[in-house]
């Protein structure tokens, strides 16, 4: 889920939806979001999947989280799951790696790694199979997600990393992993 999780109203809609990672996000001039804010309205932005695929389990995260919501809103009846939660973790910022030329990819981390800055994400390879280029991660952070196309162009978006300041469940602490 990508909020701003200033307002207490947004931060409790965000939680309510039960993702794994809340990124607070700034607003962007011009977006829904931004007029969404000015409105007054909390509004949540669910991030999964990826281009030109359906991932059966991203979409039931989707709709799973959506219906939590609107029970947490009183839009529903609230249910007994008995579906253990976690606490989510909340991160202050984002970064994407993109491709920094064309070719295949051989992944070397998945979504939900732990990464150190400079550690190899993955290789991109030339038509022969002979490594062109390594592709490292920028920051120290977590894989929230990856692209899982074999071939890739210049400046695709390989993989979304969260960094490594966190902030707490509980508190406004900042961490880090």
């Amino acid at each position: 889920i990508r909020a701003c999780v200033d307002d207490p109203q947004t931060r409790a809609l965000a939680k309510a939806f039960h993702p794994k990672v809340i990124i607070n996000s700034s607003l962007r001039d011009g977006s829904l979001r931004e007029a969404a804010r000015k409105a007054k309205i909390p509004i949540l932005l669910f991030e999964g999947g990826e281009a030109l695929r359906f991932d059966e389990s991203v979409i039931k995260a989707g709709v799973e989280g959506t219906l939590s919501v609107m029970k947490n809103l009183g839009m529903l009846p609230k249910t007994k799951t008995g579906k253990e939660r976690w606490e989510p973790v909340f991160v202050k910022d984002s970064v994407w790696v993109r491709a920094p030329s064309g070719g295949s990819i051989r992944a070397m981390k998945m979504a939900g790694d732990f990464v150190e800055k400079g550690e190899t994400l993955a290789l991109v390879l030339d038509l022969f199979g002979k490594v062109r280029i390594e592709i490292k991660a920028p920051e120290k952070g977590v894989i929230i997600g990856r692209s899982r196309l074999p071939l890739v162009n210049k400046g695709d978006a390989l993989y979304h990393i969260a960094t490594a300041k966190t902030l707490k469940n509980a508190d406004r602490e900042y961490v880090d992993f």
